[in-house]
């Protein structure tokens, strides 16, 4: 684990202050390879992108601001960020938020703490399937619905942002707020592990994950049941479980030697090839897994001692 300090500007915040900004924001990481395959606005030679763009965006109303900031560029960050200062009619947005609308394995929790006309401290945590990162910090007010903070965990980098917008539920109740969070600058100019992001939409209900249910869904029932008999408690969690829940599972029909038909799962998970693996359930109800890095092959063929040859079921 690297833990990295880095502190907020000194400048005044909005007219009228006259107390300096003094709080310290810590990122921290785990997982390999920060320099991963990850965009960013950028120029064709790597530089920042178009700041003359960034200076013709209007921010003169809260709306045009709160739009800016939805999906904000570094430019576009240093504006706003001057634009913070006291705000009187904020709701109390204290509390977990969760990243929804997701996969699991892109899950994200952001806490907000102290709140103030001004102000509040934040941690927020986000996950690329098994690499993480974290932020800590102060963010700033610059609307009742809009705060901003700003990050440099490293002295050498720019300064980077990130947003906080809040937008009202559809059904227009004034307790119930979505919160999208945007940041400027690439995973490792954020201190944030490779390819991790905490761009996204956060609710404070429970989240709602795109690939919920697909445990049961593909390996539920024989399966399961299978695999919790051959497999040791740990490689049961860690190499079968754990990789179905927040992989990508891939299910296709095929035909095994003798006509035997079947379907075949495939589990991949991005960050770790070691995750990854492939069962094969056939008609007559044997059941092949091959965990190419962990727990082996397993089976309850007792005349099979490989995974079985198989072609593409015609569809």
């Amino acid at each position: 684990m690297v833990t990295v300090l880095f502190c907020l500007g000194a400048a005044a915040c909005g007219a009228g202050r006259n107390e300096t900004e003094n709080t310290g924001i810590s990122t921290s990481w785990s997982g390999s390879g920060l320099y991963g395959d990850v965009s960013e606005n950028r120029g064709g030679d790597g530089s920042a992108g178009n700041t003359d763009s960034a200076d013709a965006v209007p921010l003169t109303t809260d709306a045009q601001i709160e739009e800016a900031a939805r999906n904000i560029e570094r430019e576009l960050g240093e504006r706003i960020y001057e634009l913070r200062g006291p705000v009187e009619e904020a709701a109390d947005f204290c509390g977990e938020w969760n990243r929804t609308q997701i996969h699991t394995g892109l899950d994200g929790t952001f806490v907000i703490a102290e709140q103030t006309k001004e102000s509040f401290t934040f941690e927020l945590f986000c996950q690329y399937f098994y690499h993480t990162g974290a932020l800590t910090g102060e963010a700033w007010f610059v609307t009742p619905e809009l705060a901003i903070a700003k990050i440099l965990p490293y002295e050498e980098d720019e300064e980077q942002y990130v947003s906080f917008v809040w937008s009202k539920n559809d059904d227009g109740e004034t307790s119930s707020y979505v919160l999208t969070v945007s940041a400027t600058g690439m995973d490792y100019e954020l201190g944030l592990g490779n390819r991790v992001s905490v761009d996204g939409e956060y609710c404070r209900e429970e989240p709602v994950y795109t690939n919920a249910g697909q445990f049961e869904e593909y390996f539920g029932g024989e399966v399961d049941d299978f695999m919790r008999a051959v497999l040791f408690r740990e490689d049961y969690e860690m190499s079968f479980r754990l990789p179905a829940e927040i992989g990508f599972v891939r299910e296709e029909a095929v035909v095994l030697e003798q006509g035997r038909t079947a379907k075949r799962l495939t589990v991949e998970v991005p960050t770790d090839g070691w995750a990854s693996f492939a069962v094969i359930v056939s008609e007559d109800g044997h059941i092949y897994a091959e965990f190419e890095h962990t727990a082996g092959f397993v089976t309850n063929d007792m005349e099979a001692m490989t995974m079985p040859e198989y072609t593409k079921a015609e569809s």
